[in-house]
């Protein structure tokens, strides 16, 4: 059994005008092989960027209390948690096990660039699995997260020969009734989701082996694409005969 595990940060925010930063950092340990991959997923007065690094002088992330601060060479962020932490394994199967640590469902994000602070909301969370991408048991995900000033939303559907469908608001798990890629909708509520912008889209793996080739060596020799579509919008959600509006960043993810 080949050893393996990969542990990883995704830190995000959206301004009012609808600028976003979606930040990565992470690391992967696979057999003798060992990697520490950051990035950022940037859309700036539409336009939209990412850089990549492979090493750990890109960001440094630091947890205190409440507060995740990401120092980066441009900017310093910062995440205040104004909501309780959502900690559940997504999948476990004997040894092997995928754990989902949603360390802020809700932020106020402070965005300081010399002498100016822009303010907006966002969302924190760290996976860790041990288990290899080309023997999960499901091959479809559906993920998506809405921030308000009051309120947030974060789900979770798996397909394939395991089927898992989480939803949680403001913290607090409820039933789901039904999740498409423009409408979730649970016991209690709705979420209505406009798209603004596709952040990313394409094969993962192909992006990843541009900016390191090396990654090759621990890949199936049949190769093994990911194709991810990642989308930024304006949430509309009712709870309590009330319509609140926010920011969603979803996802759709499919392993072929």
């Amino acid at each position: 059994m080949t050893d393996f595990y990969v542990k990883k940060w995704y830190l995000d925010y959206v301004t009012q005008n609808l600028d976003a930063s979606i930040i990565y950092d992470g690391s992967l340990r696979f057999g003798p092989f060992e990697y520490h991959h950051s990035s950022e997923l940037k859309r700036k007065d539409l336009h939209i960027s990412e850089r990549t690094n492979w090493d750990n002088k890109f960001c440094k992330i630091t947890v205190e209390e409440n507060t995740i601060t990401c120092l980066l060479k441009d900017k310093t962020v910062k995440w205040l948690g104004k909501q309780a932490p959502i900690n559940i394994p997504i999948f476990k199967k004997n040894d092997k096990f995928i754990n989902w640590n949603c360390v802020q469902p809700l932020s106020r994000v402070e965005i300081i660039t010399g002498t100016s602070v822009q303010h907006a909301l966002g969302y924190a969370e760290q996976m860790e699995t041990n288990i290899l991408p080309w023997e999960f048991e499901f091959d479809y995900l559906n993920w998506g997260r809405f921030t308000s000033d009051n309120n947030s939303l974060v789900w979770t559907f798996l397909d394939g020969d395991f089927k898992q469908i989480l939803i949680f608001l403001n913290s607090k798990e409820v039933e789901p009734v039904n999740i498409s890629l423009n409408e979730i909708e649970f016991k209690g509520g709705t979420l209505k989701i406009e798209d603004t912008a596709i952040l990313r889209e394409g094969n993962i793996v192909s992006s990843l082996l541009n900016t390191m080739p090396s990654l090759s060596k621990i890949l199936p020799k049949t190769g093994f694409p990911i194709f991810e579509t990642k989308i930024l919008g304006k949430g509309s959600l009712l709870i309590d005969g009330r319509i609140d509006e926010g920011y969603v960043i979803h996802e759709e993810v499919k392993w072929k």
